[in-house]
């Protein structure tokens, strides 16, 4: 059928994506955890009178920083051209510290390092906001880490109800349509008056299939979106599509 068709193109062009997000999304948490371990580390060694550049270049050196690693790597070397005394030095950092927000690239990243690129730009000494940092970032993380539980509940809503809509349409499959149909039939000669093409259950079947993929799809939007946006709701709507598809055809209701 059409129908059919257009929900499993659907679903094949909407798990690839999503999956491919989801991964993406993964990586930037743990390196939205490294940053805060890697703020710390900074911080540490600025604490005890070592040059900017020389703490970022001990803790790239010493401190395991997984996913983070190699975009620290590089921080540490771009800083440590920048050192020389023909450059200047804050525009030096300020620029290599602008570069490690881009590789990075997450909002965490943006919203913490990003600060002091413009301490630097206004002329703060990185060393001092360095250790200024350091309790803001723990704040911020843990407040998105908070944000991002509560956001949980709403996608195991989304899951919950779309489920429920399949059990409970199966169910009316597989029982209430047929014994309207039965009645449909012995109507005429008991004296009770019902349109025998009332019900037509292949026919209404497939609507209740149709009604309850669309559910699917809005569930799975809605949970996705709660999740993590665009991308973790396409997959989402396409796990839930790809269910309501396999137990309908299981039941041999489509």
């Amino acid at each position: 059928r059409p129908v059919n068709v257009l929900l499993l193109s659907y679903a094949a062009h909407g798990l690839p994506v999503g999956v491919v997000a989801v991964r993406r999304a993964r990586l930037d948490d743990a390196k939205d955890r490294e940053i805060q371990d890697f703020v710390h580390a900074v911080s540490g060694h600025v604490s005890l009178g070592r040059p900017f550049s020389d703490a970022v270049e001990r803790v790239a050196r010493e401190v395991d920083l997984g996913a983070l690693q190699s975009d620290v790597d590089q921080l540490a070397f771009t800083l440590g051209l920048t050192a020389s005394p023909e450059s200047d030095a804050t525009d030096g950092r300020a620029a290599s510290l602008d570069r490690f927000v881009e590789r990075v690239g997450t909002p965490m990243a943006e919203q913490t390092i990003g600060l002091v690129v413009g301490a630097l730009d206004a002329g703060s000494d990185a060393e001092d906001v360095f250790e200024t940092l350091q309790t803001e970032i723990g704040r911020l993380y843990h407040e998105r880490k908070a944000l991002r539980s509560s956001l949980l509940v709403y996608v195991a809503v989304g899951w919950t109800t779309a489920l429920l809509v399949v059990g409970i349409v199966v169910a009316v499959n597989a029982y209430v349509l047929d014994g309207f149909a039965q009645l449909s039939t012995v109507s005429g000669g008991s004296g009770i008056t019902i349109d025998p093409n009332a019900v037509d259950p292949p026919r209404d079947r497939y609507r209740f299939y149709v009604v309850t993929q669309a559910t699917m799809l809005a569930c799975g939007w809605f949970a996705g979106t709660a999740s993590r946006g665009r991308y973790e709701a396409l997959l989402h709507s396409s796990a839930l599509v790809l269910v309501a598809y396999v137990v309908f055809t299981g039941a041999g209701m489509v």
